[in-house]
């Protein structure tokens, strides 16, 4: 089956919790490893370069990004990687100052989702939700006749909750050296995180 919709999985906004919701044959085409291949995770740009969405999908799917605050992003990916801020900052240089390394796997955790947006340049048309409003989540993908039910508890939470892995670090244990990073390296996100928050609270 063809779908008018493209999920854009960014790392850590609850893309898990998405896929679980949609259907298998969806999951089949777009979700998952394909040998080093990460399909879940890649940028438009990859995905575009291997052909897994085209021009077509460009110019008349509707591409679905959820947007979640970037602190908590950066804080969210040193839990699920297991990792202390020092150590993501590190690696965030390094994909920055390498961007083919480890192109088709995890890269994404280091890279904005400004950035993970880029066709060619430009950031593609998306339609753009916070992670966690729930509602308007489940009415956009009703909208693609997907009977969806969004809770923002996917892989990681439930094993955080189960202690097979443990919260190396929370947002309050943030030093001033990684705030002033995050806020440089995520300024776009930040930008228009906030635009969206703002947006959906007073609307």
């Amino acid at each position: 089956m063809l779908y008018s919709f493209y999920f854009v999985h960014i790392s850590k906004s609850a893309g898990t919790s998405v896929y679980a919701n949609l259907p298998d044959d969806y999951k089949d085409r777009y979700y998952g490893e394909r040998g080093k291949i990460s399909l879940d995770h890649l940028t438009i740009q990859t995905a575009y370069d291997l052909n897994i969405i085209n021009d077509e999908d460009i110019n008349t799917k509707e591409f679905i990004v959820l947007w979640r605050n970037p602190i908590d992003r950066f804080v969210s990916t040193c839990n699920h990687l297991q990792i202390t801020p020092d150590i993501m900052i590190d690696r965030i240089e390094l994909h920055r100052d390498n961007p083919l390394e480890n192109q088709y796997g995890q890269r994404s955790f280091y890279m904005t989702a400004t950035d993970i947006l880029q066709l060619n340049g430009k950031r593609i048309k998306t339609t753009d939700l916070l992670y966690d409003d729930a509602d308007n989540i489940t009415n956009v993908f009703r909208k693609h006749n997907i009977n969806y039910d969004h809770v923002v508890s996917n892989t990681s939470y439930q094993r955080l909750r189960t202690g097979e892995i443990k919260k190396v670090f929370t947002k309050n244990q943030l030093t001033e050296k990684h705030l002033r990073f995050i806020v440089d390296f995520y300024k776009k996100d930040i930008v228009y995180y906030n635009t969206l928050y703002l947006y959906n609270n007073i609307c």
